[in-house]
């Protein structure tokens, strides 16, 4: 019923990643989260239903969900072992219809491979170097340990919490099966051991645990499945008010975060006003002679900087100051066209930073931008946020 649906997917609030991180920093693994939910959504009617439209949603739903974040393949590749490891799943997987959902997804995806093939797979080579970021030829025990306990912490506190209410319940033994459909078990089961055959055999240098938030909403089905739901038992009570304490609790948290800088004594990407900033950058670039910002590249060595410049002047692209360090061809070509540099001056300094005047010299003179703060929560306490800027004109680099 409704309670017990209610308090099981109130317990996900006891994983940090979903109560917190989503609230906090997170918007794509918030999305890819939503069409693991979705996918099972689907799956679970072809197996109540079996109708054919729902092969198509769930063969939709897979295919966004790549397109939401390549993780996502992880919880794919869980959801087809858990189908062949029961006889319901494999009514599914061996339907013909089952080509439905392959066809549907694939159409989804296929523009974006077509782009990868196009632009020598960028996203594919970002997400590799992430997992052999710091990785070495044989990472000792040790830093596997490590990193596989860093991936799981949020699952053994779930656990912990779980166990301290309902530690009875799960050493009675047995489940009801009844409840939730076999296949989900083993999706569950899959989804967090592949990640672990992926930090141990792989060698990986980096998995974090937000990667696995396709996945940990499973966990609560297979625990909660050894409980019985009485809603009148204290314990069930006492846990749906826990997790109802930890909702409003990291609410106000991040309602004061937000509110408060000069509380907290903490600047957040939320205090830093991005569209003021870029309509300095427009004004830049106009004085510069570039009246169409169409093309413009942005050089800097912070993502996150040159996401939110690129979302208000469309148009622009975006290199990493990484990776034009790397690759002498990149730079040269970036200085046959128009582009700006940009940094973090409240954090690396006024003055173009040594990395930056190294690599591109011919940039035109530093500029400095401050936004007015006028429609932004901001702190009074704290100086407001610096951007620095220097141009790079295609006609100066040709020239010389």
């Amino acid at each position: 019923n409704s309670q017990q649906a209610l308090l099981i997917t109130g317990s996900l609030v006891l994983f940090p990643l979903y109560s917190y991180e989503f609230n906090r920093d997170l918007s794509h693994s918030i999305l890819v989260s939503l069409m693991a939910v979705s996918t099972c959504f689907f799956y679970s009617q072809i197996l109540r239903k079996g109708d054919t439209f729902y092969y198509i949603l769930m063969g939709l739903s897979a295919g966004m969900g790549i397109l939401s974040k390549y993780n996502f393949i992880i919880f794919l590749l869980a959801m087809m072992l858990a189908s062949l490891s029961c006889k319901q799943g494999r009514r599914i997987l061996f339907n013909r219809r089952i080509f439905l959902a392959i066809v549907s997804g694939i159409l989804v995806v296929l523009p974006h491979m077509l782009w990868l093939v196009n632009n020598n797979f960028p996203s594919i080579s970002f997400a590799i170097g992430e997992a052999r970021l710091n990785a070495s030829v044989s990472p000792p025990f040790l830093k596997l340990l490590t990193i596989a306990g860093k991936t799981y912490i949020e699952a053994a506190i779930f656990i912990f919490i779980f166990m301290l209410f309902f530690y009875r319940d799960v050493l009675k033994g047995g489940y009801r099966k009844n409840v939730i459909p076999v296949p989900f078990y083993w999706l569950s089961f899959y989804g967090l051991f592949l990640p672990l055959i992926i930090i141990c055999f792989l060698q990986v240098g980096s998995f974090k645990g937000r990667w696995l938030a396709p996945v940990f909403f499973t966990l609560p089905f297979i625990m909660f499945s050894r409980v019985n739901l009485d809603m009148k038992d204290i314990r069930l009570k006492i846990f749906g008010g826990l997790c109802a304490t930890i909702v409003v609790v990291i609410l106000c948290i991040r309602i004061f975060a937000g509110l408060m800088p000069d509380q907290t004594n903490k600047i957040e990407r939320i205090h830093i006003p991005f569209r003021d900033l870029s309509l300095g950058i427009r004004g830049v670039l106009k004085e510069s002679g570039m009246n169409d910002a169409e093309g413009i590249i942005i050089i800097t060595d912070d993502k996150h900087l040159a996401a939110n410049i690129m979302a208000w002047i469309p148009g622009t692209r975006f290199t990493s100051l990484q990776s034009a360090e790397a690759d002498r061809s990149l730079q040269n070509s970036i200085l046959s066209q128009d582009g700006i540099l940009v940094w973090n001056a409240s954090r690396l300094g006024e003055n173009m930073p040594e990395r930056y005047l190294r690599l591109f010299p011919s940039a035109s003179s530093s500029r400095l931008l401050k936004a007015q703060y006028i429609h932004y929560i901001h702190s009074k306490k704290f100086k407001p946020f610096v951007l620095g800027i220097a141009v790079i004109h295609r006609k100066t680099v040709l020239s010389q």
